[in-house]
């Protein structure tokens, strides 16, 4: 019974996320359209949760845990290649991205999406493969547009920020990230954030470093996650 219970939050959760980025703008030819959006982002975000930290890593995840993935959406096609994911990447929107993410942890902790913090990081390796070695920065965004009591928030802001730069460089060795072409980079970084948000609320007292290799050997955890 627990485990139906559990399968049934983490499906639940996982239509919040994937109806948060419904709206998420998709360049693709939709007659040619072979894998939804929503499931490669779905992949990417269990893959990451599970240690993935490259596209090639994403793709394998995809073919080795395919019987997973279908627990939560139909994947009639199997999963892309790491090329095709990387092509998919480099094309979509990184603002829009950002603003689905936001809206995706506005709606899974009930806080107004203005205020919201986007974390303010350079990725320091990512970059372009066309000699342009300038950093993919993520901006900082905190805002209060209705007049809130922002002082305690703006502390909480720059305390979140600061452990987080830590833990996206330690845990999801986000500085050693190659992801490096056009959008590519950027939304590789959201993705990562995303990810960071569920292990931190995972319960229990383990190490998010030891909740990623858990997630990437017990397969009802890694589902679990996404209910957490």
């Amino acid at each position: 019974m627990e485990g139906n219970e559990s399968h049934v939050a983490a499906l639940v959760e996982t239509t919040v996320f994937l109806q948060s980025f419904k709206d998420m703008p998709d360049r693709r030819q939709q007659g040619k359209v072979n894998y939804p959006l929503a499931e490669i982002l779905l992949l990417c975000l269990l893959a990451v949760l599970a240690g993935a930290e490259t596209f090639t890593e994403i793709a394998r995840f995809g073919e080795k845990k395919l019987a997973l993935l279908r627990r939560f959406r139909p994947y009639e096609n199997g999963t892309p290649s790491h090329d095709h994911l990387g092509d998919i990447f480099a094309t979509l929107d990184a603002k829009a991205f950002q603003r689905c993410f936001v809206a995706w942890v506005a709606a899974m902790t009930n806080t107004p999406a203005e205020v919201v913090a986007i974390d303010g990081k350079t990725s320091r390796r990512s970059y372009q493969k066309k000699g342009s070695k300038e950093p993919i920065h993520m901006v900082s965004a905190f805002a209060a547009r209705q007049r809130l009591a922002i002082g305690p928030m703006i502390r909480s802001h720059w305390a979140i920020e600061n452990s987080l730069h830590w833990v996206m460089d330690m845990v999801f060795r986000d500085d050693e990230c190659r992801v490096r072409t056009e959008n590519a980079p950027a939304n590789f970084t959201t993705l990562k954030h995303m990810a960071h948000n569920l292990t931190r609320r995972a319960p229990g007292k383990d190490s998010l470093r030891l909740r990623r290799k858990t997630a990437s050997w017990d397969d009802d955890y890694l589902a679990g996650l996404v209910a957490a």
